[in-house]
């Protein structure tokens, strides 16, 4: 898995849970 797809999962995860205000990575493409 390349950091791109780990970032984007998390990504992912982070607006299915609601929590758009916590950038889990830090960056928002």
């Amino acid at each position: 898995m390349t950091q791109d797809s780990i970032s984007g999962v998390l990504y992912l995860l982070d607006i299915s849970s609601g929590n758009q205000g916590k950038k889990l990575t830090g960056t928002e493409d």
